[in-house]
């Protein structure tokens, strides 16, 4: 969820829990079947293009729930508990926020964030996921303890989760 990136971001990752630090308890990725021309880079010497298919969006809506319940699974909670977390969802525009947020069934608040940093920032590539993080954390709203599902889409179709629990 943060190969590269057109924003600059730094962050440690330790074994040993910190106060105002994210755990990771579960992980997952899965390419779609049939997305490779839907999201790609081409690399030149001047640089790198990304190639997006307008309907990512929808590609990616009918695989996302099934995703993040066995995502959630992992991390030993369910589908049911939905409602009651916190999602970072790489903001690469507002139809893919719009789209996590109609395929999932959430509430705008459990996306705020994203819509947040996209606003500020625009979309930085793999930065950007880190940033909703480091805001996530700053927010005293967002009590410890509190289970952060992350998504972000990359080429090939990629989805890519984990969740965190905040310290």
């Amino acid at each position: 969820q943060t190969l590269f990136a057109d924003g600059c971001v730094r962050y440690s990752i330790d074994r040993t829990p910190r106060a105002r630090s994210l755990r990771c308890v579960a992980t997952s990725e899965r390419v779609l079947p049939g997305s490779t021309d839907a999201m790609r880079w081409v690399m030149a010497d001047w640089g790198m293009q990304m190639v997006l298919a307008r309907d990512v969006a929808e590609r990616v809506a009918p695989a996302l729930r099934p995703f993040t319940s066995e995502l959630v699974a992992r991390a030993g909670l369910s589908a049911r508990d939905l409602p009651r977390l916190q999602f970072a969802v790489h903001p690469g525009g507002p139809r893919i926020i719009d789209g996590v947020r109609a395929a999932l069934e959430l509430e705008e608040r459990q996306v705020t964030t994203s819509r947040e940093v996209l606003l500020d920032y625009g979309n930085m590539s793999s930065a950007t996921l880190p940033h909703v993080w480091k805001r996530m954390l700053d927010d005293p709203a967002i009590a410890p303890g509190t289970p952060i599902v992350s998504l972000a889409f990359g080429p090939g179709i990629t989805i890519s989760g984990a969740v965190f629990v905040k310290a």
